[in-house]
């Protein structure tokens, strides 16, 4: 390979050994946001606009200040006997939040019980029957108004709505696989189950519509437990919501069922349905815990260890429509997945002192467990990566703990490969098939976890280390600066670019899907991972002279970020030692300070297609541009 050197003019700075190169001024850089004329423009397949409102970006930069917002009123829970304990899934999908009803006061009690009330009414019926039974105050008047307003603009009879229904099923349903499909009828759902139903499928087929019905199922839903406005406060405070009700409810440990499904006259295909229906939400809850933790930098709330219920049956048995089918399909499932419990199969997969095989697990197991290991990653990663420490804990060495859990994850990841070939599947591929829907999820996944441990996100986005670091005094600036050096001539800084590579190859390829549009909405972490190997990338090559050109020094082996094997013995001396030359293979170039502008722009363009992203993109560049 033949490098272009340029016009370079590497200087050096004194102690901090830092090179200025002659690459442009940084509001040049800047400005090529998001516009440019880079050379590979491989997101051009996708949409020319849209925008993914759960990326950390977006929510940071679109609601500020929403993480603790003001205004929420504070919930808690008292125990209530069983025979207050409402239906879990009725009561999840249709807002009830009467379980919390026993702290809150008498005004918000007449309010809550009101709207669910209303809500779990049969859809029949007259508007003016509830009309007459709403109470004077405003407050109650609105909730009921927010749930008729929902009520009247849905139309179970229409072929629109089946069709939507039906769209529903066939593309947003295999990903998230809560609801039976075989036996859900319209006509028995419930109004904020229906309009949620109808509002995600208008929102993938890119029509207007979602855009009318989204504020009323918001509204619908939400009218009973929010004081506050802002996607971001009403996606943590509902998943606050959510695993608060799984918990309570006895759905995360399977108790729910085991206590309320006593019914003698309930067939054995319905107490199977409900059980499945139960614990798929439980594995969902999970799923979308995880997600929203690594967006929003905050630790999960559900912990592996409170989830005391099988593994979702495979796709196939789940997709039984009848009581003969079920018991026919139920003979090829393995024994062992009724049997063995999550937490227990979490627990030995983190056993680094098991003797025992690890049994055999599918794809969406393997993204559970994945998702099971984010609180033991934030933990982890949260202490090496502050400088502050606490006397109790001086003797304490954060590395260790990010060895232990990087050998978690490789473990985890030879034996995603071993059972179900992830990597080699997805890419080898030209489409991703019914029982592959979530291995880009996983792969960028497992890489978003890497580079958590080994890169300190929030310095390098010039945020500090820890509380201590955000003060900006000149003694905290010192000790941010030693560290960010200290990291960039590290191996976990190396380590970290080459996941980042891994996180972009699996983004460059969604892009130039056929179906990118949707594929990418489907992908929560998807624009999330590009932003945040883009920050590693970035930091890396502009604090790095590393060509021959700029080093002056004879021709280095080529370490390919995107293609060479686990196993390349330059991509291993690379990040062990630092010898060689990374190269950004799509671009043919040397992740170095020389080229770091055209890095900019490989990364600017597919950032713009999300403006909260393109925001905190720019905000990162500014930022290295004052370092």
């Amino acid at each position: 390979m033949e490098i272009d050197s340029g016009n370079v003019n590497p200087v050096v700075n004194g102690d901090d050994q830092m090179l200025t190169a002659d690459i442009g001024n940084m509001n040049e850089i800047t400005n090529l946001l998001p516009g440019g004329d880079g050379q590979q423009a491989w997101f051009s397949s996708a949409p020319d606009s849209w925008s993914v409102p759960y990326t950390t970006a977006g929510f940071e930069s679109t609601f500020p200040s929403v993480l603790n917002p003001t205004g929420l009123e504070q919930w808690t829970v008292d125990p209530v006997s069983s025979a207050q304990v409402h239906d879990a899934f009725a009561a999840l999908t249709n807002g009830d939040a009467s379980f919390m009803l026993p702290t809150t006061t008498e005004p918000q009690i007449e309010r809550l019980e009101s709207a669910v009330r209303h809500d779990v009414e049969p859809h029949h019926r007259p508007a003016s029957s509830t009309a007459a039974q709403s109470p004077a105050s405003s407050s109650r008047s609105s909730t009921a108004d927010h749930i008729a307003d929902l009520q009247n603009n849905l139309d179970r009879e229409s072929d629109a709505t089946k069709k939507l229904v039906q769209m529903f099923f066939s593309d947003i349903h295999p990903h998230w696989p809560i609801l039976h499909a075989p036996t859900f009828k319209i006509e028995d759902a419930s109004h904020n189950l229906l309009g949620a139903m109808l509002m995600l499928a208008s929102w993938l087929q890119d029509t207007t519509d979602h855009v009318k019905l989204a504020p009323l199922v918001f509204d619908a839903v939400t009218a009973t437990l929010l004081t506050t406005e802002g996607m971001l406060a009403r996606a943590v405070h509902l998943n606050g919501i959510l695993i608060l009700q799984c918990r309570h409810q006895g759905v995360f440990n399977g108790q729910y069922v085991d206590r309320e499904h006593e019914d003698p006259e309930d067939s054995p295909f319905a107490f199977w349905l409900a059980q499945e229906q139960l614990h798929r939400l439980a594995f969902s809850a999970l799923r979308a815990d995880a997600y929203l933790s690594l967006l929003v930098d905050q630790p999960p709330s559900v912990r592996y260890q409170e989830i005391c219920i099988p593994l979702p049956k495979s796709t196939h048995l789940w997709t039984a429509a009848t009581e003969d089918e079920r018991r026919k399909l139920q003979w090829s499932e393995p024994a062992g997945r009724e049997k063995a419990r999550f937490c227990f199969l979490v627990r030995d997969a983190l056993d680094m002192n098991s003797t025992q095989t690890p049994c055999q697990l599918t794809e969406i197991d393997y993204h559970l467990g994945l998702c099971s290991f984010q609180a033991g990653i934030w933990e982890v990663a949260r202490e090496a990566h502050s400088c502050d420490s606490d006397e109790l804990f001086a003797n304490s060495r954060p590395r260790d703990h990010v060895e232990g859990w990087r050998s978690h994850l490789d473990l985890w990841r030879d034996n995603m490969e071993k059972d179900c070939q992830l990597r080699q599947n997805y890419f080898s591929a030209s489409t991703a098939s019914a029982d592959h829907k979530c291995a880009p999820l996983s792969i960028i996944l497992w890489h978003y976890s890497a580079i958590i441990l080994h890169a300190p996100l929030k310095l390098l986005q010039g945020q500090g280390c820890c509380f201590k670091c955000r003060a900006g005094t000149a003694g905290a600036a010192r000790k941010n600066k030693a560290r960010y050096r200290g990291w960039i001539e590290s191996s976990c800084a190396r380590i970290a670019v080459w996941n980042a590579a891994q996180v972009a190859k699996v983004v460059e390829r969604e892009f130039t899907s056929p179906t990118s549009a949707n594929r990418l909405r489907l992908n929560p972490l998807a624009i999330a991972g590009l932003l945040k190997s883009a920050i590693v990338i970035c930091s890396y090559a502009y604090n790095t002279v590393s060509c021959p050109a700029c080093t002056g020094g004879p021709p280095v082996d080529l370490v390919r970020l995107f293609s060479a094997a686990d196993n390349d013995e330059n991509l291993a001396r690379w990040k062990v030692t630092g010898e060689g030359l990374a190269d950004w293979e799509p671009l043919s170039l040397p992740v170095c300070r020389c080229r770091f502008k055209n890095l900019v722009e490989w990364f600017s363009r597919p950032l713009a297609m999300d403006k909260g992203a393109e925001a905190e993109f720019r905000r990162f560049l500014e930022g290295l541009s004052k370092a």
